[in-house]
C-alpha cells in the first residue's frame, strides 16, 4: 500500500520487508514509512486538521536531509537498518509545539 502523503517521491524497493514503504526522497536519498507512521498521521489529519500541513512540511524536510525510517512507536520497530535515523511522529509533533494527543476526551470518571 502506497501512502498518499508520498506520492510526490518515488516508491523504491527497500532492504527492509513488511509493513513498510520505502521511498526515494527529491535529494536522492532513500526514507521508509511504517504502517503505524500512517495510521497515526492519518487519525492526527482526521482529527487535528489545523497543524496537519505543518506536520507534513517538518516530516518533507526531514526526509530530504538524511536517510531516516519513519515510525509511529519506536516501541513497534522489529529491525534496525543501519545508517538510517528513527523518527518518530511524536517527536516532530512535539518539535513543532503541535499537541498529537488528543487530550480533549471526556474524563473517564463520573462526576
Amino acid at each position: 500500500m502506497l501512502y498518499p502523503e508520498f506520492n510526490q517521491y518515488k516508491p523504491t524497493p527497500g532492504a527492509y520487508k513488511g509493513l513498510v514503504n520505502a521511498y526515494l526522497s527529491k535529494s536522492g536519498l532513500t526514507f521508509y514509512a511504517d504502517a503505524s507512521f500512517h495510521a497515526l498521521l492519518g487519525s492526527y489529519a482526521v482529527k487535528r486538521q489545523e497543524g496537519y500541513q505543518k506536520l507534513l512540511d517538518e516530516i518533507y524536510r526531514i526526509v530530504e536531509e538524511k536517510p531516516v525510517f519513519l515510525t509511529g512507536n519506536y516501541e513497534g520497530i522489529e529491525a534496525f537498518l543501519d545508517g538510517y535515523t528513527y523518527v518518530d511522529l511524536e517527536d516532530v509533533a512535539n518539535k513543532l509545539g503541535i499537541l498529537l494527543r488528543d487530550d480533549n476526551r471526556p474524563s473517564d470518571y463520573g462526576d
